[in-house]
């Protein structure tokens, strides 16, 4: 179930604070220290990328034009540490090529100086809420996940556009130790497989051609990896009408 956000969940993240005038940054230190569970601070973009690689904080706010590192320039190293990390930027400034920069490193907000908290606060309430969207999100898919890996039975879940989910049992009897390693290799392993809806190269086409089929028995014969004769395998596809999501079963034998 999805939390319903209130400001009291602010209290939950840690924040990150880089502003390079003394008298703006302990200002405003003061009103986010009262919002948030820990605030810490960098009077330049590489105190502040420093900051962020020790204590690893979950929203950022920083200045732009700031001497030994600029705001921009310690976004883009946070964002290679932790791409889902929000950052939010303050600036005196309106210039474009500013502006262009800060949505090509997908800054979350950017907030005119003289800074009104109000702004800033609310700017800092859509991070927390992405965050909280995504924390739920990632419970939801290492619960989907479990339900999946004790299935005794060859399974995944998928969307007409890609693979959501596979069971450990499934990857196994491949040879792959991941999902993602499944994924760059899926058309050598799919190469191996014949349906009685059509022979196909391409796990998507082969899923999708089943789409239309759903809650309907098939049967493919699977080649696993170093053997030598192709297995059958009883392929049935549950439909989850309204996702557009479609869970396979495969038991072994026709």
């Amino acid at each position: 179930m999805e939390r319903e956000f209130n400001d009291e969940l602010l209290k939950e993240y840690v924040l990150l604070y880089v502003e390079d005038e003394d008298n703006v940054r302990e200002s405003l230190l003061r009103f986010l220290q009262r919002r948030f569970k820990a605030v810490h601070t960098g009077r330049d973009g590489r105190e502040g990328l420093e900051q962020f690689e020790t204590h690893r904080p979950d929203i950022v706010i920083t200045d732009i034009q700031m001497p030994i590192m600029d705001g921009l320039e310690m976004a883009s190293s946070i964002k290679e540490i932790v791409p889902s990390t929000p950052v939010i930027i303050t600036t005196a400034f309106n210039e474009i090529p500013y502006l262009m920069k800060a949505i090509e490193l997908h800054v979350d907000s950017y907030i005119k100086k003289p800074i009104i908290k109000e702004d800033l606060i609310s700017a800092v309430r859509k991070s927390a809420q992405f965050l909280i969207q995504k924390q739920e999100i990632e419970i939801k898919n290492k619960i989907i996940q479990t339900f999946i890996d004790i299935n005794p039975r060859f399974a995944f879940l998928v969307t007409k556009e890609n693979v959501l989910v596979m069971n450990k049992f499934f990857l196994n009897f491949f040879g792959y130790d991941s999902f993602e390693e499944f994924v760059r290799n899926n058309t050598q392993v799919f190469a191996n497989i014949q349906s009685d809806q059509q022979p196909t190269t391409d796990v998507m086409a082969w899923i999708n051609s089943l789409y239309k089929s759903a809650n309907k028995e098939h049967f493919v014969y699977i080649k696993s990896k170093g053997a030598q004769k192709a297995q059958p395998f009883s392929v049935m596809c549950k439909d989850f009408t309204p996702f557009n999501i479609l869970l396979f079963t495969f038991t072994e034998g026709q």
